[in-house]
């Protein structure tokens, strides 16, 4: 007991946790005891607690109990090269005891800050310990706060806990706005720059009332973190639906007649690869917005007799003795209605340029 004071005494950097010296004694005693019968096992025993230790996290769960902990397996360290037997003992008894009342803290705490540390994980999930990183490690220091008050036998109260909530919170609402808000609203802020309120102005101004509704309803204290993904989501894609149709916009002002002449020809072009690979059919006597028609008419009436065989009763299939193809409409027949001139000139301009920026995320 006098050689243990005396350790403490020299050691005034180490933490003092006076609060369960009653139970330190007893485990040291108890260890001491253990040890002495089996000396050779004292430097892996020491080296065993270390390593349980930091798979247990008792650095965050219990830093002071902790750090006592790795003194002590330095301590026994030096004596296993002294070969001081005794003072391996000694030391390694203390490692164990320091072992013993960290996991009961970390346990205790686990137990007082059970809904803190499941709202934890939830945040964590949302990767803000990445997005947010300041905010998180001041959450983290403050919930490691919580578990060395612990070591002193002193609980979190109540306004402790709703403190740490509270920083979840905000810690939440932090990440969500910085993942699914403000992708967004920097792609609008660049299709504002780039004038998209003048030139697709029906387009922008539905993109910019997506993102201040994700805006709000990340900010209400109620919102539902799979509600505000997929908001998110569609707002950024409705940010770069405008920036892309304003551009496009800005091109078509600038054809000149061959230019747009071209850019005609070459959605029709692809517009005969979909008919081609559709039923066959050359569809470019039509105007485009006709021919875009009469493709979409032809995969209907191909997914409904694709759908009617999926459903027919097995009986019926063997009593058909062959099934006939589908026909292919004639030309007359998969010509819908024409549109007027200008509006077909509207949709195939509207396409124009095979040098149309690539959208991205």
């Amino acid at each position: 007991m006098l050689a243990f004071s005396l350790y403490l005494n020299g050691c005034s950097h180490q933490p003092q946790l006076p609060a369960h010296e009653v139970q330190y004694q007893r485990y040291l005693s108890e260890n001491t005891e253990a040890l002495q019968q089996e000396q050779e096992q004292a430097l892996d025993s020491a080296e065993q607690a270390l390593e349980k230790s930091e798979q247990q996290q008792l650095a965050f769960y219990s830093p002071g109990y902790a750090e006592q902990l790795s003194t002590a397996v330095t301590a026994a360290r030096r004596a296993s090269l002294a070969n001081d037997q005794q003072a391996l003992v000694d030391e390694a008894a203390k490692a164990l005891a320091s072992l013993q009342l960290g996991l009961e803290t970390k346990q205790q705490g686990q137990r007082l800050l059970a809904d803190i540390l499941a709202r934890r994980d939830e945040v964590t999930a949302l990767q803000a310990d990445k997005v947010a990183r300041r905010s998180y490690q001041a959450f983290q220091q403050a919930l490691q706060a919580a578990f060395m008050a612990l070591e002193q036998s002193n609980p979190p109260d109540e306004d402790t806990l709703q403190a740490l909530l509270n920083q979840l919170d905000e810690l939440e609402q932090q990440t969500l706005l910085t993942r699914f808000w403000q992708p967004a609203q920097r792609t609008l802020a660049q299709a504002k720059s780039e004038d998209a309120d003048e030139l697709a102005p029906a387009t922008y101004a539905s993109a910019a009332t997506a993102v201040a509704d994700v805006e709000r309803y990340i900010r209400q204290t109620d919102s539902q973190i799979d509600t505000a993904t997929q908001q998110g989501h569609q707002a950024l894609r409705q940010a770069q639906h405008a920036l892309f149709v304003a551009r496009e916009a800005k091109r078509l002002q600038q054809l000149n007649a061959r230019e747009a002449e071209q850019a005609v020809l070459r959605f029709e072009s692809l517009l005969h690869e979909l008919s081609l690979a559709v039923d066959g059919a050359d569809r470019r006597h039509m105007a485009l917005y006709d021919q875009m028609l009469a493709i979409k008419q032809r995969l209907d009436e191909l997914k409904h007799t694709a759908a009617s065989a999926n459903t027919r009763p097995a009986s019926s299939l063997l009593t058909t003795p062959t099934e006939a193809a589908p026909s292919v409409p004639n030309e007359a027949a998969a010509k819908a209605p024409s549109a007027p001139a200008e509006a077909a000139n509207d949709a195939a301009a509207s396409v124009a340029g095979d040098d149309q920026d690539s959208s991205s995320e």
